[in-house]
């Protein structure tokens, strides 16, 4: 479960992307593995549509900006992830994904890893 959180956090780092969150860090302390990102003021996008309903504009802007995001992911080499569960993006300005879920498929010089 470690060497996949890891792989995760090191993959997601690499992505540089405006509806991607930000990692700054990955570390372990004391047997604790940890990630550092950048906060995002926000609701996840699972709580926000629990509430009121989210404006047809909003939602179709929201999902290009996810599907651009996952695009730029697939083009890193993480592909087959459930990056676009509703627990995993937070809605701010925009929407950013916060984690691939972890069950993502990487493909790191030209051989898969789970």
């Amino acid at each position: 479960m470690l060497a996949r959180f890891q792989r995760e956090a090191k993959a997601t780092s690499a992505l540089k992307h405006a509806n991607i969150c930000t990692i700054h860090e990955i570390d372990e302390v004391n047997g604790q593995a940890f990630i550092i990102m950048e906060y995002l003021d926000g609701a996840t996008l699972k709580h926000r549509i629990e509430g009121t309903p989210l404006p047809l504009e909003r939602v179709s802007d929201g999902g290009v900006e996810i599907a651009d995001a996952l695009e730029v992911a697939h083009a890193k080499g993480i592909a087959l992830c459930r990056g676009a569960e509703a627990r995993f993006i937070r809605v701010t300005e925009i929407w950013r994904i916060t984690s691939f879920g972890g069950n993502c498929l990487y493909v790191i010089h030209g051989r898969v890893a789970i």
